[in-house]
């Protein structure tokens, strides 16, 4: 909304200019009416009526637009975005429109409005007055607005360039798996055939083994929650510590192959097998970050904790540590993560997981993901009719869905900071080329009395890159205000950073000379001859 609110201010800055402008044109017409008899409250409602009419017509088309734009921005926003299917142009929409696009005629009308009606009837109608009267303080005016210009392109500048190093480096971080390759899919096991931890144990084996007998397949396992989707916590105890120290980990439930499917590493011990059943000891595996905050660097392997939380009860022997996974999300540090074999779960967990929730299917192709996905699910067919496989993807749409809203994000203020870096460009440019059509007679002269084209130059580019300058003061100060608002928002960079603010200042820079520099060659191309007969 901020964003939003800094392309309005850009956008009504070169309408005040434009309007100025105008002004200065229409001096000698307000001198008259003046002259005439015409109050100044007369003038001011007819040239904020004008004013109203260009605000009207710009919010009547940017209505027009918006439902294009709508439609454009639903198909790129995160499924999770909050009544997401409600979003709509309605009576609502309409009326804050008109009432922004009132405001806008109130507050930016208003100041050109007040300079022309305070039009000094002298001037103006002396000879010569229309090319000298009232023109420095329409100048300092319209420079003053330009320079607020940038100054709010600029922070708009350095919030969206911290946003795309956040989706950067977020794209960036190693998620603990390999993502290339891999099917995923869910599977609804609800019903009375799996209220039994055997019962769904021995379905989930057939399913492994039929589908990795698939020559397009490496490896397949299950597992309750993927990666980078968070999971439910329990809590543990470690036996053998003094007061049995305890904490709250992850929780995943899984089948024999499934760190060999998603390939994580292994660290200590060994990975599960099928002779990890509920006839054999309870076994269970940690991960690198509960090792070493729990274990501080310690040997963990054989050492005894206990889930208390009721997903798999009693002691538990560590039988191995695995690479840390960002079971969270990317933006997340890896938690600490407790893996165990699906068939050392207790039934009363298995009904309840089977119920709430749909398991997950991991399958490691030799091809395309998406080209296997037919074939897996004849597999999960053939295994049991009644089941059903849906939701198939390949992993690294998981991985690209868990920097969805960074990405939407960057793309809003990038989208936002690049309508007003535009918009002020096209308003510097006009101010500049503005001020050469009034100079045109000053640039005659100063060509008649030697003055080279690069003196030229120097004089129209330097007044542009004062503006740029002081612009530029004020944005900095303002994109350390407002970068602040959305810390919560980054991930890898600081509000602060001074690289970003120097990268953002630079690109504006490079536009605003770009902007002050193709009038000022017009400006080096005039005729003195012509110009010094020029009115």
């Amino acid at each position: 909304m901020g964003a939003v609110g800094f392309v309005l201010l850009v956008a009504c800055g070169n309408v005040v200019n434009l309007l100025l402008a105008r002004a200065t044109t229409r001096s000698r017409e307000i001198a008259v009416r003046i002259a005439l008899g015409a109050g100044r409250s007369r003038l001011l409602r007819q040239l904020l009526t004008e004013s109203a009419m260009i605000a009207l017509a710009g919010s009547g088309l940017g209505l027009l637009l918006s439902k294009a734009c709508l439609l454009g921005l639903l198909r790129i926003a995160p499924g999770s975005l909050p009544q997401f299917s409600t979003i709509h142009i309605d009576q609502h929409v309409l009326g804050f429109t008109l009432a922004v696009a009132f405001l806008t005629t109130l507050v930016f009308g208003l100041a050109p409005a007040l300079e022309m009606s305070g039009t000094d009837t002298n001037d103006w109608l002396r000879e010569g007055g229309g090319r000298t009267a009232g023109s420095l303080r329409h100048t300092r005016l319209r420079d003053i607005v330009v320079a607020l210009e940038i100054s709010l392109s600029l922070a708009l500048l350095v919030g969206a360039t911290l946003l795309i190093r956040t989706y950067a480096n977020l794209r960036g971080i190693n998620p603990g798996i390999d993502p290339r390759n891999l099917l995923i899919m869910k599977l609804a096991l609800s019903g009375p055939k799996f209220e039994t931890t055997s019962a769904t144990s021995e379905f989930f084996q057939k399913v492994v083994d039929r589908t990795e007998n698939l020559p397009t397949v490496d490896a397949a396992a299950f597992v309750t929650v993927l990666p980078l989707e968070q999971g439910p916590d329990q809590p543990f105890q470690i036996e053998g510590r003094r007061n049995n120290e305890s904490g709250d980990a992850q929780f995943r439930a899984i089948t024999p192959d499934y760190f060999r499917a998603v390939r994580v590493r292994l660290l200590l011990g060994r990975f599960f097998t099928q002779a990890d059943n509920p006839q054999s000891y309870g076994v269970v595996i940690i991960n690198e970050a509960l090792a070493r905050q729990y274990f501080r660097g310690g040997f963990p392997i054989g050492e005894h904790l206990t889930i208390t939380g009721g997903a798999a009860t009693g002691a538990r022997t560590i039988i191995g540590v695995v690479g840390d996974i960002r079971e969270d999300g990317l933006d997340n540090p890896p938690p600490p993560t407790l893996f165990v074999p699906t068939a050392q779960l207790d039934n009363e967990f298995t009904q309840l997981m089977n119920k709430v929730v749909a398991t997950s299917f991991v399958v490691r192709t030799k091809a395309a993901p998406m080209s296997v996905a037919a074939e897996v699910q004849r597999e999960v067919f053939a295994a049991d009719g009644d089941v059903a496989a849906f939701d198939f993807r390949p992993m690294e749409s998981v991985l690209a869905g868990s920097v969805v809203r960074q990405r939407f994000n960057m793309f809003l203020l990038g989208t936002f900071a690049g309508m007003a870096l535009m918009l002020s460009a096209v308003g510097l440019y006009g101010v500049i080329s503005y001020a050469v059509a009034r100079r045109t007679h000053e640039v005659g002269i100063r060509m008649a009395l030697g003055a080279a084209h690069a003196d030229v130059l120097r004089l129209i580019v330097g007044q542009g890159m004062k503006v740029v300058a002081i612009g530029l003061a004020l944005g900095i100060g303002l994109a350390l205000l407002s970068t602040r608002l959305i810390s919560s928002l980054l991930y890898g960079v600081r509000p602060t950073d001074a690289a970003t603010l120097a990268v953002a200042s630079l690109g504006l820079v490079v536009v605003a000379f770009l902007a002050t520099y193709i009038p000022a060659r017009r400006a080096m191309r005039i005729d003195p001859m012509v110009a010094l007969r020029y009115e």
